[in-house]
């Protein structure tokens, strides 16, 4: 058993580095937001590539690898199908975050989001024609929250569905032909939805409780007609909330209505990127657009200190006390009553514990703890035996003293380790606060994938695959 084992592993591990590999050979991206089928490739970029990538090359990388996230899906689609490809101009604001269920690995989400959508003329007649407001929803691209738990409410907003033209003072967004074109679409209207949610959220948790965690929101237009773009206002922009920072212009949260028990709600913590999912990356063989919220949370130790790591260290630490009792017949018999009730007493927390997290296949930084704890009594405990074989009282009294030593020593180290170790561990864990997907996958994060029809290996090692908007910094850079 154990050679199957480590033998499809090792497969597994070499078929994932030829993936990576193979999939690093795709040259061909393209940035979704600032997209135009009319506009070649530099010169320039094609001498970085090396070589000109031909048709074959390239349907051969999708064939083999699939386009990613973010990549260019021109490779695989021609340009007459992404000629009239629109912009979906959103904004919104998340309302509350509530339930973080770290065992059903989900959570609650209220949010709001504004969708500006272009039209035509005539679609504009056809709005203007509908009797009821009821009739307009279907003007409205359709959007599915991907990892979609379970839905209390989903309200749409028809009554705010009045097209304007580009050109009015009224339209908040920052239009320009470089985006799309403005003649063939010269009205737009705004949509809001409003929603409140169970989401799915699949967390690490090796190293728990010391660990950060992702709330994302993985939003998925049907239409592959429309992608999401980046909104830009030129006036009256959007109000933003005081906060532990200043949120993009055209996303933020409100702080003061998050109902967080573990957590903490980490500075700069609001994240939103826009990525491209192509045809061949799903067996529907459409392409989609994405608009990932990554919402960044720092557990709180405050109660896995006083109710875990404190119990479980005094209990080791008081195992030291059976040196109070002699090392004759009777006193060894009250020593190994006191070690043995001290490691059931220590298995009693490890099961309260197991409340806490999901059934997982490996440890956490805190399940480490208590049976490094668990170890160190059994250790000692064995450490009584050869009392009973000893004859000579000095004899007896020299190993009861060097033994004494060596426990006290060994606990002062073990724990000076684990402190250097939770440390690390807790900067280790920091830099997922500010990190986006493709920072996360440098960094090694171990998570199931939120996207699960994504059958292929994700590329992500291209800096300009996606487009991130991140909660900080100037917004031109952003």
């Amino acid at each position: 058993v154990f050679l199957k084992f480590f033998s499809l592993h090792a497969l597994s591990v070499a078929r994932m580095k030829s993936l990576r590999t193979a999939a690093a050979s795709t040259t061909k991206y393209q940035s979704l937001g600032s997209y135009n089928p009319d506009v070649e490739a530099p010169d320039e970029a094609k001498q970085l590539m090396g070589h000109e990538e031909t048709e074959e090359d390239t349907k051969s990388n999708v064939r083999d690898h699939g386009l990613m996230p973010g990549n260019d899906s021109s490779a695989v689609e021609s340009n007459e199908e992404k000629k009239d490809a629109l912009p979906l101009f959103i904004d919104g604001k998340v309302k509350m975050i509530s339930d973080v269920d770290v065992v059903g690995e989900q959570f609650t989400l209220r949010f709001h989001l504004h969708v500006g959508v272009p039209i035509t003329a005539e679609t504009k007649k056809k709005i203007d024609a509908c009797a009821k407001e009821e009739d307009k929803k279907e003007f409205v691209p359709t959007l599915t929250i991907i990892n979609l738990e379970s839905e209390e409410s989903r309200n749409f907003e028809d009554k705010k569905i009045t097209p304007v033209n580009i050109k009015d003072e009224k339209v908040r967004y920052d239009v320009s032909k470089d985006v799309f074109d403005t003649e063939k679409y010269p009205y737009i209207f705004r949509a809001k939805f409003d929603y409140n949610i169970t989401c799915f959220e699949a967390m690490e948790l090796y190293k728990f409780p010391f660990d950060c965690q992702d709330l994302t929101v993985d939003i998925r237009c049907e239409d592959p007609k429309y992608f999401f773009t980046e909104t830009k206002f030129v006036s009256k922009s959007p109000k933003k909330k005081s906060g532990p920072s200043a949120w993009p212009p055209w996303f933020s949260m409100d702080v003061n209505n998050l109902c967080l028990k573990d957590f903490d709600f980490a500075e700069d913590g609001l994240l939103c990127e826009l990525f491209h999912e192509s045809a061949k990356d799903n067996k529907a063989g459409r392409s989609y657009s994405h608009f990932l919220i990554r919402i960044k949370l720092r557990r709180d130790l405050g109660f896995y200190f006083w109710n875990f790591f404190l119990i479980n260290g005094l209990l080791s630490l008081s195992s030291l006390t059976c040196f109070a009792f002699d090392t004759d017949q009777d006193g060894l018999g009250n020593r190994y009553a006191t070690l043995f009730t001290l490691l059931l007493t220590i298995m009693a927390s490890k099961f309260v514990i197991s409340d806490q997290v999901p059934k997982l296949s490996y440890n956490t930084a805190l399940d480490t703890y208590i049976i490094a704890n668990f170890g160190f009594i059994m250790l000692f405990t064995f450490a009584q035996t050869p009392f009973s074989r000893i004859e000579h009282e000095h004899t007896a009294e020299a190993y009861d003293h060097w033994l004494w030593i060596g426990t006290t020593a060994l606990w002062l180290l073990g724990h000076i380790v684990y402190i250097i170790f939770a440390n690390k561990a807790r900067r280790e864990e920091s830099k997922k606060l500010t990190a986006d997907t493709k920072k996360l996958k440098e960094l090694g994060v171990k998570k199931k994938p939120i996207v699960k029809i994504y059958p292929k290996a994700l590329d992500l090692d291209n800096k300009d695959d996606n487009k991130i908007f991140k909660s900080s910094g100037d917004d031109d850079d952003e």
